[in-house]
C-alpha cells in the first residue's frame, strides 16, 4: 500500500511538471519578443487549462478526486478561478481597446503607400 501512495505522489509531480512545461512553452514566444505585462496571468492560465484537461480526461484515475468533499471543493475553486480569469480578461480587453499604433513606436523612415 505504501508503494502505491508514493507512485501516486510521483505521478502527480510528473503531471505538474508537464503542465508547467506546456505553460512555459506556450508563453515563451511572447517573452522573447515583448516586455509582456500579462506574463504571470498567462502562465497560470495555461497551467490551469492543462491541469483541467488532465482532470477531465483521467478523472477516474486521479486518486485525490475520489472523495465527494474534494470534488465539491474543486468545483467551488473553479468558480472562483473562472471569475478571476474573466476579470483579468476584461482588463486585457480594456488595454487592447485603448492600444494605438503609436504605442509600437514611430517608424525610422516614413512609410509610403506601397510599403
Amino acid at each position: 500500500m505504501r508503494k502505491h501512495i508514493w507512485l501516486y505522489i510521483v505521478q502527480e509531480l510528473v503531471w505538474i511538471l508537464i503542465a508547467l512545461l506546456i505553460a512555459a512553452f506556450a508563453v515563451f514566444p511572447l517573452v522573447m519578443k515583448l516586455n509582456y505585462v500579462f506574463l504571470v496571468e498567462n502562465v497560470c492560465f495555461a497551467f490551469y487549462a492543462v491541469t483541467l484537461v488532465r482532470l477531465v480526461v483521467f478523472f477516474k484515475s486521479v486518486p485525490w478526486l475520489k472523495p465527494t468533499w474534494m470534488r465539491f471543493l474543486l468545483f467551488v475553486i473553479n468558480i472562483n478561478l473562472f471569475i478571476f480569469i474573466v476579470r483579468k480578461e476584461q482588463n486585457f480587453i480594456s488595454i487592447y481597446d485603448s492600444f494605438t499604433i503609436e504605442d509600437l513606436g514611430i517608424p525610422r523612415k516614413t512609410l509610403s503607400l506601397p510599403e
